[in-house]
């Protein structure tokens, strides 16, 4: 019976395996094993939070199946937290890594600090400034400063690699990023 409500559980199907936990501690009694009573006790905290969850890892996964790492991270936001009780831990834990690999984070800083950073020129926000982008992404910046913009955004080119001394881009130009 508890492989049974395990096997509901890791499917993701919480409102059978709480009826059928409740039904089998109602036929054990007060003798119920400490499985079938965790088993019980975590269907029962989860509640609601189940379909959430279920429609968080759908979005997850549709997102690893488009290639969209930044749609698979947002569908992930505090998914530990929110869903402890989880039985897709792991899966989320895998889909976090790729998606992280793919996409990390792009730190630009300026000194002064609170220029604005163009990125395609669009605002993405004053220094320091963090934002993600996929790797081997060619990013056109630039950095507006109280009185012009320091380089022109077309004139230069940054390509997201992780692997240049954790810096997160290299640039294709003489301009510092």
């Amino acid at each position: 019976m508890e492989d049974r409500i395990h096997g509901l559980l890791r499917n993701g199907e919480y409102g059978k395996a709480l009826e059928l936990a409740r039904w089998a501690k109602g036929e054990l009694g007060d003798q119920p094993s400490a499985r079938l009573d965790g088993l019980l006790k975590a269907l029962e905290a989860a509640g609601e939070r189940g379909a959430a969850e279920r429609a968080a890892l759908r979005a997850a996964g549709d997102a690893v199946k488009r290639d969209d790492p930044e749609a698979a991270l947002a569908a992930l936001e505090a998914f530990e937290t929110k869903y402890d009780f989880s039985p897709d831990l792991d899966r989320v834990k895998e889909i976090r890594e790729w998606a992280e690999r793919e996409a990390p984070v792009v730190r630009v800083e300026s000194d002064p600090a609170g220029a604005l950073l163009l990125v395609g020129g669009k605002e993405a926000g004053k220094t320091p400034v963090s934002f993600r982008a996929r790797v081997g992404q060619e990013l056109a910046v630039g950095i507006r400063g109280p009185d012009r913009v320091f380089p022109a955004p077309e004139e230069v080119l940054a390509v997201v690699d992780p692997g240049r001394g954790g810096r997160g881009a290299r640039r294709r130009t003489p301009y510092p990023l």
